[in-house]
């Protein structure tokens, strides 16, 4: 079966046009989502499935675990997830499903970074900063030391 013969009968021009169309999304979005849901059908097509009724859990799961395989990050794992999501809700709303194997599909949490910090010299440079010859020296300073001392955040305070 050829790609395009696929995509007929994964509904992936109709997908297109309830995006672009219905959804309001932006043209970013659809590609991005018809890409991904491309990779999807070819996966689902290397596996004798030839239209989303064919779908299970299990095999969205495979998917899932197929694209960290490639070494996607989790970014765009999720946004995989979420186009399979949309797409499942597309055919349920258009009659072509009967059930959403989508349902329970969950999608790698995002790491959290680290905040970026200072230096000692830099702490040192900021709590010598205020002149304590100043009227308001001795409370900037102040300031300065209760947020370095209690592990205060530059967007906590203002």
């Amino acid at each position: 079966m050829t790609e395009s013969d696929l995509a007929r009968r994964f509904w992936l021009e109709g997908f297109r046009d309830f995006l672009a169309l219905e959804a309001g999304s932006s043209p970013n979005t659809v590609d991005n989502y018809l890409r991904d849901l491309r990779r999807l059908v070819e996966f689902a097509g290397s596996r004798g499935v030839d239209g989303p009724a064919g779908l299970s859990r299990a095999m969205l799961r495979e998917f899932v675990f197929a694209l960290k395989d490639l070494g996607l990050s989790a970014a765009s794992i999720r946004r995989h997830v979420s186009a399979v999501r949309t797409y499942f809700g597309f055919l349920l709303g258009e009659g072509i499903v009967t059930m959403d194997p989508s349902d329970r599909l969950e999608s790698p949490r995002l790491g959290r970074t680290l905040p970026e910090t200072l230096s000692v010299p830099e702490i040192e440079a900021l709590l010598a900063a205020p002149s304590i010859d100043e009227p308001l020296g001795w409370r900037d300073r102040a300031i300065l030391e209760l947020g370095y001392g209690a592990g205060l955040r530059v967007s906590g305070w203002g």
